[in-house]
């Protein structure tokens, strides 16, 4: 009894002394122009974490996660905090936060488990360790809602984007025809943001993380179009709402672009990144909406954004997290 309290104590010793914060938070920030954007999703905490060197040595102004920060599918709250710290006392991830902000939402491995939505009963204790994990302020009013969702604005008027990062899993139905993956709460306060109102400066661009595929509908995983009454509504306010967007995904564990053209002319695109430490085989999905190449090799994207054009040019590359790049895809305006 007496060896195995020894182990008890150590454990705890462990998971104290792991949590260290660096208070890296980064909120919006009117002043800071982004010109390099990375991101990228689905990072098993324990394999090799050397890429975060790869992408620090393209200095991107902002980094992204799409949910799938680690995979704790299951884990009693102290385990899966200690399995978010194995992370974020990782050499080169802590390296990595010394100088990139780091902004993301989550997804079902970080969440619960594989595939869970509403139905999580430890949605409230995982929500706080992920705001733990982010750095987010003890008093942030964001801690106090249901549901990680929000907004950040970066630049001044003329080179400002908006990101909103929304939250698919904590009221993500069991999918079907009148399901909903967002939750009328997250609902409201979607459609008060992206239609901006009167006297709001519309941004020149806005990126929406979704940790699912929105456009893609042939294949059979996790998508937006398990929830065709959402995935209708989404398009029906991307299209009627000001401005540009740009939908950012990740889940899938390859990477490609997805475009359609919205009933206003608009294109509207779904960048996916996927995944950071694993990928699937060389099976290729159907994908009716797909532009340029499929690529199944572990990956992240980076986004350049050249202000010097009007409106700003955006090129999405994708990248081997060896550090080579895989494609590159410029998008339209």
């Amino acid at each position: 009894m007496r060896f195995f309290s020894l182990l008890g104590l150590l454990f705890f010793f462990q998971l104290q002394t792991s949590t260290e914060s660096f208070a890296y938070y980064y909120p919006s920030n009117n002043e800071k122009v982004l010109n390099r954007i990375a991101f990228g999703s689905c990072s098993i905490q324990r394999l090799n974490q050397s890429y975060w060197d790869k992408i620090g040595d393209l200095e991107p102004d902002l980094w992204i996660w799409l949910g799938d920060m680690i995979y704790a599918d299951v884990l009693p709250i102290p385990l899966r905090e200690h399995e978010y710290n194995v992370l974020r006392s990782n050499k080169y991830y802590q390296k990595f936060r010394l100088h990139t902000p780091i902004i993301g939402t989550w997804d079902d491995h970080d969440f619960g488990w594989n595939n869970v939505g509403t139905s999580f009963i430890s949605k409230f204790e995982t929500e706080r360790l992920f705001f733990d994990f982010l750095d987010e302020p003890a008093a942030s009013p964001r801690r106090q809602q249901e549901g990680v969702y929000t907004t950040f604005r970066y630049g001044p008027p003329g080179k400002q984007v908006r990101i909103i990062s929304l939250d698919l899993r904590y009221f993500r139905d069991e999918p079907g025809p009148n399901a909903t993956i967002l939750g009328e709460t997250q609902w409201n306060w979607l459609e008060k943001e992206m239609l901006a109102p009167e006297g709001d400066e519309v941004p020149e661009i806005t990126f929406v993380l979704c940790s699912s595929q929105f456009l893609p509908m042939d294949h059979t995983q996790e998508k937006w179009a398990d929830y065709p009454k959402d995935r209708a509504r989404m398009l029906n306010l991307l299209d009627k709402s000001p401005g540009r967007f740009v939908m950012l995904s990740g889940d899938r564990h390859f990477t490609e672009v997805s475009k359609m053209t919205l009933p206003s002319g608009k294109p509207l695109y779904d960048l996916t990144s996927s995944g950071l430490t694993h990928v699937r085989s060389n099976h290729e999905d159907n994908n009716r909406y797909r532009v340029g190449n499929f690529w199944n090799e572990k990956n992240f994207g980076i986004l350049d954004l050249d202000w010097t054009q009007t409106p700003v040019k955006v090129t999405f590359q994708m990248w081997k997290t060896s550090g080579q790049m895989l494609d590159l895809f410029l998008l339209e305006n």
